[in-house]
């Protein structure tokens, strides 16, 4: 179980491509997900930040990543960075964003280091959380 690597949904497999090689030369551990089954699974092998486009927020099984992320224990909150087009955003998109806890927006197309200084930072966040769960077990 790896908790730290970043699971990614790309709009197309080429982002997915480029987007996994940022991160694997920043030293990143990442997992490319072709659809949002794909993610729900592999977020039970762990993870430690999701990136989506806005595009998953409309796509089927969407409701089985949400699920996961109702299901987590109470110290854990995964953060998400969403990459946004600028403009208008649809309404379910809006009423999905909102239900997030901890998502980061970005606009889409974004710079690589937005994007990694994001990812990094949800990291951070997520290594935390990690710290947290494990003084709670302590005191257990």
């Amino acid at each position: 179980m790896d908790d730290s690597r970043v699971l990614i949904l790309p709009p197309t497999r080429r982002d997915g491509e480029v987007t996994r090689e940022l991160l694997q030369r920043a030293g990143v551990s990442c997992c490319v997900c072709p659809s949002l089954k794909d993610l729900s699974e592999e977020m039970g092998g762990g993870a430690g930040v999701l990136v989506l486009t806005d595009a998953a927020l409309t796509a089927a099984n969407l409701d089985k990543v949400l699920a996961q992320l109702g299901h987590q224990p109470a110290w854990s909150d995964l953060p998400i960075v969403l990459l946004c087009q600028t403009g208008a955003q649809s309404p379910i998109a809006t009423r999905v964003i909102g239900s997030f806890t901890n998502v980061t927006l970005l606009d889409r197309p974004t710079s690589a280091r937005s994007l990694l200084s994001a990812v990094q930072a949800a990291i951070r966040a997520r290594l935390r959380q990690y710290q947290t769960r494990d003084q709670l077990e302590v005191l257990r």
